[in-house]
């Protein structure tokens, strides 16, 4: 089942954290899934991608143009760090796989630099789920004071709004409308 790959490592190393997954098999699930999910994309865009590219939704997003770019992108070397570097960016770990297919960048190149981004990305992932399980109940004190502070911000924000709209807005409304011949705002 395709899931945001972040939440299912943090939620996974919170449960190891407290004794009820391993460490090590969040880890080899983490690589895994991360792999298998690049490949299914590689090779799916790779069958598929040029009819894909042919549908309007895909066409109002993926222009000849950016085929263009990303086609050139992909004729160089950079291909293989854009896919191993890329599992550390939101948007590349999305599009690595279906870029990579499309542009017909080598399987075994795409497999070794899905596999090097997946083993550096997954355990460090795992780490900040780990310390964050070891500490989750400073994380929820946190986040509970940073919810108050940041409701009584915005509290604040409505107050101050309502008060703008009715001594100013308001103020240089009637002004305009029985001010003398200039007009101004004899409050401003």
């Amino acid at each position: 089942m395709p899931i945001p790959g972040e939440i299912s490592l943090v939620v996974g190393a919170v449960l190891a954290a407290q004794g009820r997954l391993s460490i090590g098999g969040v880890v080899v699930d983490g690589i895994l899934a991360a792999v298998l999910g690049n490949l299914t994309a590689y090779y799916i865009w790779a069958t598929y991608g040029r009819q894909l590219l042919s549908t309007r939704v895909v066409a109002r997003i993926y222009t000849p143009e950016k085929v263009a770019v990303a086609e050139k992108l992909f004729a160089r070397r950079g291909a293989w760090l854009a896919v191993a570097g890329g599992r550390w960016i939101a948007i590349l770990r999305i599009f690595g796989g279906p870029l990579a297919g499309l542009h017909r960048m080598g399987r075994i190149s795409f497999l070794s630099a899905s596999i090097a981004g997946a083993v550096t990305w997954v355990p460090f992932i795992v780490i900040v789920g780990v310390i964050l399980g070891n500490n989750i109940n400073v994380a929820v004190a946190f986040i509970s004071h940073v919810g108050l502070i940041l409701l009584g911000l915005a509290i604040l924000a409505v107050i101050a709004a309502i008060l703008w709209y009715r001594y100013w807005y308001l103020a240089r409304k009637h002004a305009r409308g029985t001010g003398g011949p200039s007009g101004k705002n004899k409050l401003t």
